[in-house]
């Protein structure tokens, strides 16, 4: 399994779950169907089930009007976004460093191709 945990206002990558301070989720990485780096969020309308959502960040459930239920941890005025799509769900997430994200999004190819 892996994840990413917010350590003060950054989230990082761990092994087992991704923590925002807000709500942990957990997936398996034989669940995991794709990982993109995408520019930004898909164009389309998100509403959130459940969270907090403010100027700065996208935290918790929502749903997209073609992705269906989705679980966010967004920075969002710091693109590019992770799309980590598993059998249950897909997850958005970034850092508030470019760098970051780019860095997670090669550690979770290197787990998934090591877990194959």
């Amino acid at each position: 399994e892996i994840g990413v945990r917010l350590v003060g206002s950054e989230m990082c990558i761990e092994t087992d779950s991704i923590t925002s301070g807000y709500k942990t989720a957990t997936f398996a990485l034989a669940d995991v169907e794709s990982v993109t780096l995408l520019d930004h969020l898909p164009d389309e309308k998100f509403y959130r089930s459940d969270g907090s959502e403010d100027n700065s960040k996208l935290l918790g459930n929502f749903r997209g009007s073609e992705t269906g239920h989705c679980q966010m941890y967004i920075w969002i005025e710091h693109p590019p976004v992770l799309q980590i799509k598993t059998t249950d769900t897909t997850i958005f997430l970034n850092s508030s460093n470019e760098a970051q994200t780019k860095e997670w999004y090669d550690q979770l190819n290197d787990a998934i191709s090591s877990n194959k």
